[in-house]
């Protein structure tokens, strides 16, 4: 009997027990419980209905029904976020697109933390380094938030807030899990408190076979599979030196091991392995009035490739000390005031260039105002002090209005910046010292609607989003500021709970953009550029959980027809490839026992085995099957 078949039963036997636990016992859910405390938006904890800024919160419930899935899987879920590569072969590298924005705009933070790259393309982090079972919840807010978090943020940035030490002596957990390709999932934790130490300790490990990245044109059947293997360790502790003062030293630790192929239909035994050290101390004091937070980090990122050209070693860290206030200057009035220091390394040892290296200083200062009559606002400026970039001011006015219990009307008008990377200043291909930065702007408009006693919401989103001094990579002359971008959407998104037992998630997404550059004569050409980013896109969810012990996801989600770039090895030119729209089936279940100590899951993606393509030349994982157990002993 074949791994899929098994898993299939398995998936078929969760199924029954929930015909079987309906009939048993009912969980009296009520609420969506849509107003949930959030930190990233504006770095102090306020409630979603009074946030400014669009924000998409996945939490410890959405990531525990997502057993089967990474984190790429889990975040390409979301309204107006697409994970390129998300359901490619399991070891492909992901692309990050936030409202159409592509991977170098979106800033990746772990507990708030930015954890750059800056030896990569664009600087962005790879996904496939933050392993998802130690994370708690992920936070995702839209629009630029370049003066609360610095360069990179002009599209939003995505926060991964890791587990956290619980209240109790000692709790542990774990998964253990099996999977198509021979696919292995583990992951084993431990956290508590003594006395005034928290801790939490957890370590996953991820193996698995693999498909063969690049797609074999001519059904020859000789590509071999290109697998990964990934470790990662962390450790958290929260020490509690007075009532009111905290510190909160960590370390994050990944090592990742995989296969490549040598590009579209291009089959090769390639090797690519990723170290990331991420040690830091955090510090929070609190009194009635004021509060300071902040901490220190260094995060080194080191990337090999072993390939048919020889080995090519990259490793770039990057220091970060950000520390900010918070002040109730009344009962409707807070501001927050902070210094963030960057420094960033390059080690490229095939470029020999002597370690270049790059500073930012950054003062900033927000002002939050809450209203009693429903009206309220964030006003915040930056000043972003760059040594080989210069100086750029960035700032946001984010005001929005409760019209009563039922709407809520938001908007926002914010610059961003990013500086150039050093890859781009001084790196082994096309470096160019004189690059200038690239500004943004960023304007959207919502409208949220809550009825039925918070059993139903709904949500209207428009953004427009202009960037200048795009830096673009052409053969012969290297890195250079030349184009211009500009990007507009829609979002719509509602969410029902239609009774105790089914919950119902849809979402809408309207995307288009163009791109402004200058032909051989100097005269600008524009021309559609959203390269793997579709037009339109929808999704939808059936939440069922007719006991507490059972819970069932069926999940569509359809990409619209999108483009994509391939270069022909034989014609030596890149050719423009459309890529069919296509529409996948996710089904998940799972049955928890023992009160609450045990859960058996299974996880079925490409339910109907649909045949698709994320990127030209490359495969698509067909029927995805995987099944284990989580365990919790408190």
């Amino acid at each position: 009997m074949s791994n899929k078949t098994l898993l299939s039963i398995f998936a078929g036997v969760l199924l029954s027990t929930s015909s079987i636990q309906a009939q048993q016992t009912s969980v009296p859910v009520d609420t969506l419980e849509l107003n949930t405390v959030v930190v990233t938006a504006s770095k102090i904890p306020t409630e979603t209905r009074q946030t400014t800024r669009p924000v998409v919160v996945i939490d410890q419930a959405e990531i525990r029904k997502s057993a089967g899935k990474d984190l790429a899987q889990l975040l390409d879920d979301q309204s107006g976020i697409v994970i390129n590569g998300a359901f490619s072969n399991p070891g492909k590298d992901k692309g990050v697109y936030l409202q159409g924005a592509t991977t170098q705009y979106v800033l990746i933070l772990i507990d708030g933390q930015p954890v750059n790259d800056p030896s990569g393309a664009g600087g962005a982090v790879d996904l496939r380094l933050i392993s998802l079972d130690n994370v708690e919840r992920v936070e995702v807010v839209k629009g630029s938030m370049s003066t609360l978090y610095g360069s990179d943020a002009i599209a939003g940035v995505i926060n991964v807030i890791t587990k956290k030490p619980q209240d109790k002596t000692v709790a542990v957990n774990g998964k253990v899990a099996y999977g198509s390709y021979e696919s292995v999932d583990l992951s084993a934790g431990v956290n508590g408190r003594l006395n005034v130490l928290g801790y939490s300790l957890n370590y996953s490990k991820q193996t698995t076979d693999g498909i063969s990245e690049a797609k074999d044109e001519n059904d020859a059947g000789n590509f071999d599979k290109d697998g990964f293997n990934r470790d990662a360790l962390s450790a958290k502790f929260d020490i509690a030196l007075t009532e009111q003062l905290s510190i909160k030293p960590f370390v994050n630790y990944t090592n990742y091991e995989g296969d490549y192929d040598g590009g579209a239909f291009a089959d090769a035994p390639n090797k690519y392995t990723a170290k990331l050290v991420n040690p830091g101390v955090d510090i929070h004091f609190e009194n009635d009035a004021w509060t300071v937070k902040g901490g220190y980090q260094y995060n080194e990122v080191e990337r090999t490739f072993e390939s048919g050209f020889g080995t090519s070693e990259f490793t770039g860290n990057i220091q970060n000390l950000d520390i900010y206030s918070t002040y109730a200057a009344s009962e409707n009035v807070t501001v927050l005031g902070g210094f963030n220091y960057q420094k960033q390394v390059l080690d490229d040892n095939d470029a020999n260039t002597n370690n270049p290296d790059a500073t930012l200083i950054s003062p900033y200062v927000s002002s939050i105002l809450k209203a009693e009559n429903g009206l309220g606002a964030e006003l915040g400026f930056r000043l972003n002090e760059h040594s080989d970039a210069g100086t750029q001011l960035t700032y946001n006015f984010s005001p929005y209005y409760n019209v009563n219990e039922n709407i809520r009307v938001l908007a926002s008008y914010a610059t961003g910046f990013k500086a150039p990377t050093l890859n781009e200043l001084f790196g082994p291909f096309g470096a160019n010292p004189d690059l200038e930065p690239q500004k943004s702007r960023y304007i959207d408009f919502g409208i949220e609607y809550y009825a039925n006693n918070g059993r139903f919401n709904a949500e209207v989103l428009y953004f427009n989003r202009h960037i200048d001094d795009v830096i673009i990579y052409t053969f012969g002359t290297g890195y250079e500021n030349q184009d211009e971008q500009d990007d507009q959407g829609v979002e719509l998104s509602a969410n029902y709970l239609v009774n105790e037992f089914l919950t119902v998630q849809s979402f809408y997404n309207y995307l288009t953009g163009e791109q402004t550059t200058l032909d051989g004569s100097g005269n600008e050409v524009k021309r559609g550029n959203l390269i793997r980013r579709p037009e339109h896109a929808f999704g939808f969810s059936f939440l069922v959980s007719p006991s507490n012990d059972v819970n069932v996801n069926l999940q569509v989600r359809h990409t619209g027809e999108r483009e994509d770039v391939f270069f022909n090895p034989n014609t030596f030119a890149s050719e423009s490839k459309t890529l069919d729209a296509f529409t996948l089936v996710n089904l998940y279940a799972d049955y928890t026992l023992l009160e609450g100590q045990l859960t058996l899951f299974a996880d079925i993606k490409n339910l109907f085995d649909t045949e698709y393509t994320e990127v030209y030349g490359y495969n698509t994982i067909g029927i995805y099957s995987k099944a284990g157990l989580r365990f919790n002993i408190r």
